[in-house]
């Protein structure tokens, strides 16, 4: 900010909450820096105003929203301006490729397009999110059946929202551009996409479905909420899957005596191939029935971790037989001799 008095001590306050402090550098700038913890989710309305110390006492403010996200969940933005010719009702559609690579799953999402075409009731548009499948269509030729060639006007400048505040896109046909323009809803719910993973390609259809009017795609974006995902503990071991060495045993203590990432309770590869055979019974029967301290004991072998070897062990070496050891959250890799 600036004052037109010369020579006045300019003053920077704000409503900010604790969490936030700020830096006046007492020369109209300064700087609001906010560090929230996990239970400072929500939204806060904040006022910066600049008072200065003259006569009269003059003062400005600009106000905004901060937003503080519950733990694990951000906001990401993907955006792609092509600028590619939408082909006149030739049978061929206009397709356009986003790449995510972040793997946290999708809470929510919205899609923004651009188009400039000078009948939008030609236009059909659609999303899929190619590694899974999934689609949805924003927008089929909007104004029909209500008309029979559909919305008349120029341009989409829009936001696809399920919450959408404008009013639905197949409904919409505004007199001045753009014709479908604002928060509006698309033609299916993009709810569709909810805790899929946001990663992969991601691809935009748009279809020119009668001839004489033409447009061009200037811009789409994706804009998702999204959260890690909740970890997993499938035998209720107080271990996630993704770290426990044996994911359907519960096996808390984690105890793997051979150091080949997968834990005693589901490991009866004793000689790590990778593969529970003959050999692996062969090498078992000699410890059968030992204990701690016997010649013949071997942990490796003492799936309970009992300090003996008995039929509790030989049920583990049975029930994975010609089978992978494991599952474990660690990939079974073959010893090397």
């Amino acid at each position: 900010g600036s004052d037109p008095d010369v020579g006045d001590t300019l003053m920077l306050s704000s409503n900010a909450p604790s969490f936030c402090l700020l830096a006046d550098a007492n020369n109209g700038t300064g700087s609001l820096d906010c560090s929230p913890t996990v239970g400072d989710a929500g939204e806060y309305p904040i006022t910066i105003t600049l008072t200065d110390d003259g006569d009269p006492v003059l003062s400005a403010s600009q106000s905004f929203t901060l937003t503080v996200l519950p733990e694990g969940v951000g906001l990401v933005t993907q955006c792609n301006s092509p600028i590619a010719i939408i082909p006149d009702n030739t049978g061929v559609s206009l397709i356009n490729s986003i790449n995510f690579s972040d793997t946290r799953q999708i809470v929510d999402m919205d899609v923004r397009i651009i188009i400039s075409h000078t009948f939008v009731g030609d236009v059909t548009t659609s999303i899929a999110r190619v590694n899974s499948g999934t689609s949805a269509v924003l927008v089929d030729r909007a104004g029909i059946p209500a008309s029979a060639n559909g919305c008349s006007g120029n341009d989409i400048d829009a936001t696809f929202d399920d919450e959408g505040t404008d009013g639905a896109a197949e409904d919409t046909c505004n007199v001045s551009p753009p014709a479908i323009g604002g928060s509006v809803t698309p033609a299916d719910s993009l709810s569709s996409f909810d805790a899929e993973p946001i990663d992969g390609e991601w691809q935009l259809t748009t279809t020119d479905s009668a001839s004489g009017d033409t447009g061009v795609l200037f811009q789409w974006c994706i804009d998702a909420t999204v959260i890690v995902a909740p970890e997993v503990d499938t035998d209720a071991d107080g271990v996630f899957d993704s770290t426990d060495n044996c994911t359907l045993v519960a096996n808390s203590s984690q105890i793997d005596t051979n150091g080949d990432g997968i834990g005693n309770a589901c490991d009866a590869d004793y000689n790590n191939d990778c593969i529970v055979n003959f050999a692996d019974i062969s090498a078992f029967v000699p410890t059968f029935n030992s204990a701690t301290g016997d010649p013949n004991y071997n942990p490796d072998f003492d799936s309970d971790s009992s300090g003996s070897i008995g039929f509790v062990d030989f049920i583990t070496l049975t029930n994975s037989f010609l089978m992978e050891p494991g599952p474990s959250a660690n990939m079974c890799i073959p010893a090397v001799d």
